[in-house]
């Protein structure tokens, strides 16, 4: 997978502040992947905010009924995104809701921005803004994710 471009602000203190949760405590480490998507040669171990900006981007490519042990799961590209007369405000919802905001580790969206070229007939997450369960403030400041429609 092609890396993103982040940004972390940590709470005033420099650790997590009383009423947060430490982000080892709901994130768990994970096998690092390269930008193909594969494990990454020598294998090692993401974790903390690396760890969350990787499942974001899997989850970014995440397709609804892809995972055969629970077809509920991922995004609905074909139902809802990639159709003739897109509807933004529910894209965003869903990019919102059902790819952000059940991340482990995001607490909170704060913004979200796309854009779309009707002409070359893309879809672009520019950027986004979530607080993380840590009171650290996580801001993906470039992202190469672009949804193509033939349709739209």
């Amino acid at each position: 997978m092609i890396s993103w471009g982040y940004i972390v602000q940590l709470p005033e203190s420099g650790t997590p502040a009383d009423g947060f949760t430490p982000l080892s405590a709901v994130v768990p480490k994970d096998l690092a992947l390269d930008d193909t998507g594969d494990l990454a040669l020598p294998p090692r171990l993401v974790e903390g905010v690396d760890a969350v900006v990787q499942r974001l981007r899997i989850r970014f490519r995440f397709w609804l009924r892809e995972w055969f042990l629970d077809q509920r799961q991922g995004v609905p590209y074909l139902e809802q995104i990639l159709v003739a007369a897109p509807d933004l405000l529910l894209i965003e919802s869903v990019f919102r809701n059902r790819v952000i905001l059940p991340t482990p580790g995001i607490a909170v969206v704060r913004s979200f921005h796309m854009s779309r070229d009707r002409r070359a007939r893309t879809l672009s997450i520019d950027d986004f803004e979530a607080a993380l369960v840590d009171g650290s403030v996580l801001k993906i400041t470039e992202t190469p994710f672009v949804v193509y429609s033939p349709n739209g």
